[in-house]
């Protein structure tokens, strides 16, 4: 694929400051906060207050689209020009995702002889817990920071220097590594197969950004895809 991307925000500054909002900030910072403001006005409780993670990840999100603001605003444009053809574009992509979710996720079940992922097996307890504030997280949160971070950022600017195929497997790598961190971290080191899932899933969200130019492509099919994933959760 030809090497389109003028990006004015992926520059090394923008980018270092958008992995520190996520890897530190988000992924550091936001649980201990958490957990420190909720034991404070609560001390007996057991579970992080669901108020105060929205309006830390409120923050988080409002960050990470202040820093690709440019990227936003110009896929959102474009986007607008023609609603109904970057609608059924979107869907259609979401089909191919959650094919290539299912056939990866079938393939890594055989091996590990798990049925799901210990990242979908947390999803689905905190459904339980609070399923509004996972349904935003899902579904608002996620395709938001995680596009504007691994698509947005690592992606595009990668995409600058090199081709579409490495630069898409970095980014997937890295999208990946976020999403059986806590495997990584538990020593389940069985349930790290499903790297290849989630580093699928980023390979082809890049493939989405790639074929449209645009972010909004990208953070669209990733939402339907993880909306979908949510409401069959209780099938």
């Amino acid at each position: 694929m030809e090497n389109r991307f003028q990006w004015k925000c992926a520059n090394k500054f923008s980018l270092l400051f958008l992995i520190v909002v996520y890897f530190f900030g988000y992924m550091f910072l936001v649980p201990v906060l958490a957990r420190n403001l909720t034991l404070f006005l609560n001390p007996n409780a057991i579970v992080m207050s669901i108020p105060i993670l929205t309006i830390l990840y409120a923050i988080i999100l409002v960050l990470s689209v202040l820093i690709t603001r440019p990227l936003w605003q110009e896929a959102w444009d474009s986007f607008k020009q023609n609603i109904v053809r970057n609608l059924f574009e979107i869907i259609t992509m979401t089909f191919f995702v959650l094919a290539l979710n299912f056939a990866l996720s079938m393939v890594v079940s055989l091996i590990t002889g798990t049925p799901e992922s210990v990242n979908q097996e947390n999803i689905k307890v905190n459904t339980t817990i609070a399923p509004i504030f996972m349904l935003f997280s899902s579904v608002i949160f996620a395709p938001i920071v995680e596009e504007s971070v691994f698509r947005g950022g690592i992606f595009s600017y990668c995409r600058k220097y090199m081709g579409f195929v490495p630069s898409a497997i970095i980014s997937g790598f890295f999208f990946g590594c976020i999403h059986v961190m806590g495997s990584f971290i538990t020593f389940q080191f069985t349930d790290l197969v499903y790297l290849v899932v989630y580093g699928g899933l980023g390979f082809f969200f890049c493939y989405c950004y790639e074929k449209k130019n645009s972010i909004v492509s990208s953070a669209g099919v990733h939402a339907l895809n993880n909306l979908i994933s949510f409401m069959l959760l209780g099938v």
